[in-house]
């Protein structure tokens, strides 16, 4: 299948027709798949995006730069929390190689993977198991994957904020990367250890994080550390 961009342009024209909405805990942002400030300038007028009619002459102006752009573009131009979104609503017009290029560049623009409201854990899931390995990852990476042993350790860093996502798909082969998850914005948070399988793994990611995307089963046992233990050199050696 070769990849459809005339469908991919109507699909984010469809977006951006949605409604722009305040974000009540910060007057300063909305919540838009092409927007995140209820500002915009425009042939260098700020257009206020809260009135109706500032905000269709803004419409109107991305509309025609949407037209002009390819699939990479048009991502580019979106609010990062909708990404995701967008990737999972075009899966049917991308060939899988494309899928693969877009979700890496753009995967790690995406925050808050498992708390998107419009996206559940298991449509997250499905959408990556939906493209072959090879595709889904570069070729160092997918190398990687092929000699990962069957069970392995992974590491992931939460604090009170989301230590409820027991199930979350992003992990890291890194203790270390899981330490400062668990530590920053100077939070005490948790670390977690799990030994996995590799059957599970859905992609390992290239980059600092070490990250790897693992669909967990319920219930999977994990160990809690402690990332301020004054044992905490000894535990990263176990």
């Amino acid at each position: 299948m070769k990849t459809d961009v005339q469908a991919i342009r109507r699909s984010a024209l469809s977006l951006l027709e949605c409604e722009i909405e305040p974000n009540p805990a910060f007057p300063f942002l909305c919540n838009h798949p092409f927007t995140n400030a209820p500002f915009a300038t425009l042939d260098n007028e700020l257009l206020d995006l809260t009135k109706p009619k500032e905000a269709l002459h803004w419409r109107t102006a991305m509309r025609s730069v949407i037209q002009k752009k390819n699939t990479q573009g048009i991502f580019l131009l979106m609010n990062p929390p909708y990404r995701l979104f967008f990737l999972n609503l075009i899966r049917p017009f991308l060939e899988d190689a494309d899928f693969g290029k877009l979700f890496r560049t753009f995967w790690p623009s995406v925050e808050q993977i498992n708390g998107d409201k419009n996206l559940t854990r298991r449509s997250i899931i499905r959408l990556l198991q939906s493209v072959p390995k090879d595709c889904l990852m570069d070729e160092e990476r997918f190398l990687a994957y092929q000699k990962l042993p069957q069970f392995f350790i992974v590491y992931r860093g939460v604090t009170p904020y989301n230590e409820s996502r027991h199930r979350a798909i992003s992990w890291t082969s890194d203790i270390d990367v899981a330490q400062w998850f668990a530590t920053r914005y100077g939070e005490h948070g948790t670390i977690w250890r799990a030994s996995v399988q590799k059957q599970w793994v859905l992609a390992l990611l290239e980059g600092e994080e070490h990250e790897i995307l693992i669909d967990i089963p319920k219930g999977m046992p994990v160990m809690n550390i402690d990332p301020c233990d004054p044992d905490w050199d000894i535990m990263r050696k176990e």
